[in-house]
């Protein structure tokens, strides 16, 4: 998998706050080939600020929609009507930015994602700032209205003086994209092409702290999260594009959704859609300026998490439970924090208690953003020995393989496997039926049939929404192929069976607790051993370890 730059020393970074700017009807009819009929969307057209950490540069993100649509061209006077659209702009871009302390002739910078009316509210309201817009796009406005009556595209719109329309073709890749360009020269903000949308369309890729942290900006790459997790497919000839699809190029725009999900892939990345409609609900009264969007935690920032939220055994030489109130903040680990759940114990608790027939969660859709606790990154000296903790380990992730090391206390002792098998891995006998079940509309991320994804409750799941959208796309396969002949019963079982057997896992084990016969046999525990001293002895092993490989 292809990765992003690592941060420098002294990394320069922007800090993102959203911006309200507008909200329009979508009929999902017009993006997704299962839309159901006359489901609608009422969406955000979102705006984003960007604030250098160094300079203190002001960088818009798109504009959104402008408040008197009455001076839109013609043509998209009447697109809003035929379409549906119904816009709703109590606030603009620039209401927003004057909301939260910032006039909009304060701006340096306005790049927009691509020249529809939906993105580019009102231009006359900045004054002073440069445009950047995708090389591509230059053509739109030859002639563009009024001088072509039937164009969508103001002649106007760009004060030439001022715009810079940036080739990227040239440009070497970032992360799983082909073409990015490093706007400030320091690796904090990066335009991004993202063809297929619109001629010119882009993408805004920026660090959003000094240590990894990064955030995709995606304007119109994908109208719905189901099509950037695979749920949904593009609409083609559908009400509003009767010879095409929402998009000019429609493998182009495949293509970078694909993209995306891949940079989705990456460690401590976030995406927002343009219209991200889930995302916007969760983060409303949080993530716009004045406040900011956080950054997705660092290794250390969730080991402060998890002292602060969980009440844990604390295990320290030898030293056993400890109540909460004996507790000290010197010298202890939790032993919590090789687990690396950000979710909180009552949803692990859900989990552990979902029924297995619905955990089917290939292929979600989450539009959610953050999937962690905001955390600020601002820590105190007290962390300090969570760094030398860090330090001494020999990955980053705390998923290695069992090796001694000098770095280690000796007390701890050696960890050594009593099993060299999988837990629970027994031959069985493969299943078999005269009916393969078949595959019905449900929720990707909970596996239940009475929502979609982007609507789900639940708390988005990215590591099981890659193994939904694989076992998922493996029965739609299978199921076309056996209808030409082939014979997938016996594989499809074999995979079912093997979901079904994790699946059970997740009841019969529960981290930092000795359950089950399974993991009972793997430590060499017999019936007369004490499970309290046991759990002490292996738990102080995995404090410092981490978990065995199996």
């Amino acid at each position: 998998m292809t990765s992003l730059p690592s941060p420098g020393n002294d990394q320069a970074y922007c800090t993102v706050s959203a911006l309200e700017a507008g909200h329009l009807n979508l009929p999902m009819e017009m993006f997704l080939d299962n839309a159901a009929p006359g489901y609608a969307v009422i969406a955000p057209s979102l705006s984003f600020l960007l604030r250098h950490s160094k300079t203190d540069k002001k960088f818009v993100f798109d504009l959104g929609i402008r408040k008197d649509v009455e001076n839109f061209p013609p043509m998209i006077q009447k697109w809003i009507i035929d379409a549906g659209f119904h816009t709703n702009v109590p606030q603009d871009v620039a209401d927003s930015l004057t909301k939260g302390g910032l006039s909009p002739s304060e701006v340096d910078t306005v790049c927009i994602s691509h020249c529809h009316w939906d993105h580019i509210g009102n231009t006359k309201q900045f004054p002073n700032n440069e445009f950047v817009v995708g090389a591509a796009a230059v053509g739109l406005f030859h002639p563009g209205y009024p001088a072509d009556p039937n164009s969508g595209f103001p002649s106007d719109l760009l004060p030439a003086e001022r715009t810079r329309f940036v080739e990227l073709s040239d440009q070497p890749p970032l992360g799983p994209f082909p073409h990015a360009l490093d706007f400030y020269g320091d690796g904090s903000v990066y335009i991004v092409d993202a063809a297929g949308h619109l001629p010119g369309h882009v993408v805004l890729v920026a660090r959003t702290s000094a240590d990894g942290g990064w955030i995709l900006l995606g304007g119109d790459s994908a109208h719905h999260w189901n099509l950037i997790t695979g749920e949904s497919k593009i609409a083609i000839r559908r009400p509003g594009f009767p010879n095409g699809c929402a998009h000019i190029d429609e493998k182009l725009a495949e293509l970078n959704m694909r993209r995306i999900r891949e940079f989705m892939e990456l460690p401590r990345t976030r995406v927002i859609l343009g219209h991200d409609e889930p995302w916007y609900k969760a983060n409303k009264d949080t993530s716009f300026w004045p406040a900011h969007i956080e950054s997705k935690a660092t290794m250390l920032a969730l080991a402060r998490m998890t002292e602060l939220l969980n009440d844990n055994v604390e295990y320290s030489q030898g030293r056993t439970r400890q109540s909460p109130t004996e507790r000290s903040r010197g010298g202890k680990l939790e032993t919590e924090i090789c687990i690396l759940d950000s979710r909180s114990s009552s949803r692990r608790e859900r989990d552990r208690q979902r029924e297995m027939g619905c955990g089917s969660r290939e292929g979600s859709s989450e539009a959610l953003g953050p999937t962690e606790p905001a955390i600020e990154q601002d820590l105190s000296e007290e962390d300090s020995k969570y760094s030398e903790f860090f330090s001494a380990l020999p990955s980053e992730h705390l998923y290695f393989t069992d090796s001694p090391s000098e770095a280690f206390s000796p007390n701890w002792g050696i960890y050594t496997r009593n099993s060299n098998e999988i837990m629970g891995d027994k031959p069985e006998a493969s299943q078999t039926s005269d009916e393969m079940r078949s595959i019905s509309p449900h929720c990707f991320n909970c596996g239940s049939p009475s929502h979609m994804v982007s609507t789900c409750p639940e708390q988005f799941d990215r590591s099981l929404v890659a193994l939904s959208r694989q076992t998922y796309d493996f029965y739609r396969e299978s199921f076309s192929l056996d209808r030409i002949g082939g014979n997938f019963s016996e594989r499809i079982y074999s995979v079912e069976d093997w979901k079904c057997k994790r699946l059970a896992w997740i009841d019969m084990f529960n981290p930092g607790e000795i359950k089950g016969c399974d993991l009972r046999d793997a430590l060499g525990l017999t019936s007369g051993d004490d499970d309290g001293e046991a759990q002490n002895e292996w738990l102080q092993n995995m404090a410092i370890w981490g978990y065995p490989p199996g």
